[in-house]
């Protein structure tokens, strides 16, 4: 299955509104960069202000995960 990469500026115009927040972290995935230096992928959490305060919140008090280290590879699960 092919995976299509959007344009990040525009996508960030599109999420663009009053009350909305849209936090980004980039990362790799190396099934599908072969060269790191061609695409990014950003893993974001996008949302009513409050509802991403609460998620966060709640993120932090189940995984210890917060925003200053959401992303880092420590909290991805290995299946």
């Amino acid at each position: 299955m092919p995976v299509y990469f959007l344009n990040l500026e525009k996508c960030k115009k599109l999420l663009e509104a009053e009350g909305k927040v849209l936090i980004m972290k980039p990362y790799t995935i190396k099934n599908y960069h072969h060269d790191p230096n061609e695409k990014v992928t950003h893993d974001c959490i996008y949302g009513d202000k409050q509802i991403v305060e609460k998620y966060l919140t709640e993120l932090e008090k189940k995984t210890g995960e917060n925003i200053e280290n959401y992303g880092d590879p420590k909290f991805i699960r290995k299946e």
